[in-house]
C-alpha cells in the first residue's frame, strides 16, 4: 500500500473560515490542497474546487448550493484519494466538515476541526459523535471548550483573533460601518434596511461607508457597491483600516460582530434570513443571544434585530441609542477584547493551530 503522503489537506467554506485557515498556513508554510477561498489561495494552498459560491445558510440557500458544493466535495475526495493526506485542517463549514471528518479519519488521516460546529448553541447530541471523529479539536470561544471535553474530545482554547486587534482611538469618530455578510442572500437582505438607516443618521452629520466582503460572489458585490453609491455611501473591501475611523457599525451576525467588538466599534447586530430557517432555527438554537460579543459577554451589552425587527427605523434607533451611550458601549468593546485574548501565553490563534498540526505532518 502506497505510504500516506506529509501533506495538509484543508477546508473551509465560508468567508471567516476562510481567513483563520489562511492564517495557519501562514505559519506552516507547506504544500497543501483541498477547499477554501482567496485568502487560503493566497496563502499556498491548492484549490481542488471553487467553493465558496455555495457556501449558504438557510433552507432555500442550501438548496440551491448543493449541486455546486457536491461537484466541489466530489473533486476534494477525488484530490484525498490521489494524494492521500497525513492530516487534515478543517475550519468551520459544519454540515460539510461533519461528514468528511468521519471519512478522512476512516481514511487514516488525522483530523483537527479548528472552529468546530457550536454545539453549546444548538444540536448537542452531535457533541460526542463529533470528539469521536476528530483526533483533535481547537475552539476560539473561552466557554467552548468545557462542552467538547464533556464529550470526550482532545480540545484546545486557542483564543479567539478578534482578540489580538488595537482598540482604535476613542476620539470623535463621525463614520459609521455598514457590514451586510459574506454571502449572497445575507447581503440582499440586509442592505436595503442598513441603507435606510445610513441616510437618517446622516442628518446628524454621520458618513457611512459600506464593506464589502472579498468572499462575495462579483455581482452581487457589484450591485450592493451600486445602490450604496446611489444612496451617498462609500464602498471598500475588507482590511486592517476598515474600522479605523468607525463610531459605530451595523453588522450581519457572525465573525464579523466579534470584530468591530474587539476593534472598538460597537456593533448593532442584525440577521434576517427565510421563514423556514427563522423558524427552525427558534426549535433548535437554546442560546439567549444572537450576537457572539453578547454570548461571550454573558449578557446583551449590544442591541440585537431579527427578522421583522430589521427595518430603517429600528437600525436607526438603534444607531442612536448605541452613539447616545457610546462611552459604555466601548467599555463593552473593552470586555470583549479581554475574553477573547489567547490564554496562557502570547502566541496567536494561529501559531497554537499549527503546533497542533505539526507532528502529524513530520
Amino acid at each position: 500500500m502506497k505510504k500516506d503522503s506529509s501533506e495538509l489537506v484543508v477546508v473551509a467554506g465560508e468567508a471567516s473560515g476562510d481567513a483563520l485557515g489562511a492564517e495557519v498556513l501562514d505559519e506552516l508554510r507547506i504544500a497543501c490542497f483541498g477547499l477554501g477561498g482567496p485568502r487560503l489561495v493566497r496563502a499556498g494552498m491548492n484549490a481542488v474546487a471553487d467553493v465558496m459560491p455555495a457556501a449558504a445558510m438557510g433552507v432555500p440557500a442550501v438548496v440551491a448550493a448543493a449541486p455546486r458544493l457536491a461537484s466541489a466535495v466530489l473533486a476534494l475526495s477525488s484530490a484525498v484519494r490521489r494524494r492521500r493526506p497525513s492530516a487534515a485542517l478543517l475550519v468551520g463549514f459544519s454540515e460539510v466538515n461533519a461528514r468528511l471528518a468521519r471519512w478522512l479519519k476512516g481514511r487514516g488521516t488525522r483530523v483537527l476541526w479548528y472552529a468546530p460546529p457550536q454545539v453549546w448553541a444548538w444540536r448537542p447530541r452531535r457533541a460526542e459523535r463529533i470528539a469521536a471523529e476528530c483526533d483533535a479539536l481547537a475552539v476560539l470561544l473561552p466557554f467552548e471548550a468545557e462542552c467538547w471535553v464533556r464529550a470526550g474530545a482532545a480540545v484546545e482554547y486557542v483564543g479567539h483573533p478578534a482578540g489580538l486587534h488595537a482598540a482604535a482611538p476613542g476620539a470623535p469618530r463621525r463614520e459609521l460601518v455598514l457590514l451586510p455578510g459574506s454571502r449572497a442572500h445575507e447581503v440582499r437582505a440586509h442592505l436595503g434596511p442598513m441603507l435606510g438607516a445610513a441616510e437618517h443618521l446622516s442628518r446628524a452629520g454621520y458618513v457611512s461607508r459600506l464593506v464589502v466582503a472579498e468572499a462575495l460572489d462579483p455581482r452581487t458585490a457589484s450591485w450592493a457597491s451600486e445602490r450604496a453609491r446611489r444612496a451617498g455611501v462609500r464602498v471598500t473591501g475588507t482590511g486592517p483600516g476598515a474600522l479605523a475611523f468607525a463610531a459605530a457599525a451595523v453588522v450581519a451576525s457572525g465573525t464579523a460582530t466579534l470584530e468591530c467588538a474587539a476593534a472598538g466599534v460597537p456593533p448593532v447586530i442584525v440577521y434576517r434570513t427565510d421563514r423556514v430557517t427563522f423558524a427552525l432555527a427558534r426549535r433548535l438554537v437554546r442560546v439567549e443571544h444572537v450576537g457572539l460579543p453578547n454570548l461571550v459577554l454573558g449578557r446583551r451589552a449590544f442591541p440585537e434585530l431579527l427578522q421583522g425587527e430589521v427595518t430603517a427605523a429600528r437600525v436607526a434607533r438603534s444607531l442612536c441609542d448605541v452613539l447616545a451611550t457610546h462611552a459604555a458601549h466601548r467599555a463593552g468593546c473593552d470586555e470583549v477584547r479581554a475574553a477573547l485574548a489567547a490564554p496562557l501565553d502570547a502566541r496567536r490563534p494561529a501559531e497554537r493551530v499549527a503546533a497542533l498540526l505539526r507532528p502529524w505532518l513530520a
